[in-house]
């Protein structure tokens, strides 16, 4: 079953990967712990611009696909609400 919170999820992940892998590419080896950080920052940032990108679900593109393949009508949407819930397991809350 698709659930709002694995499609956030699945999406926090591969942008997290697309990033750290093309960091990666381009820069020195890295510590372990070197590596470790910035993957988390960069899980961090991906899910302040997932949250960004809900809250303007309006003139977004990317939201307004998420929202349509979550199976919402676009038309029928009156607001959409994102939040990084602090101490708890989501990532995204919408």
């Amino acid at each position: 079953m698709i659930t709002i919170r694995n499609i956030f999820l699945v999406t926090a992940a591969v942008l997290t990967f697309a990033a750290v892998s093309m960091s990666q590419a381009t820069a020195p080896a890295k510590t372990k712990e070197a590596v470790g950080s910035e993957t988390a920052k960069n899980g961090f940032r991906n899910e302040d611009n997932i949250r960004d990108k809900f809250n303007a679900w309006q003139t977004d593109a990317d939201a307004r696909n998420w929202l349509v393949t979550l199976g919402y009508k676009l038309s029928e949407i009156e607001t959409v609400s994102a939040v990084k819930p602090h101490g708890e397991k989501s990532d995204v809350e919408v």
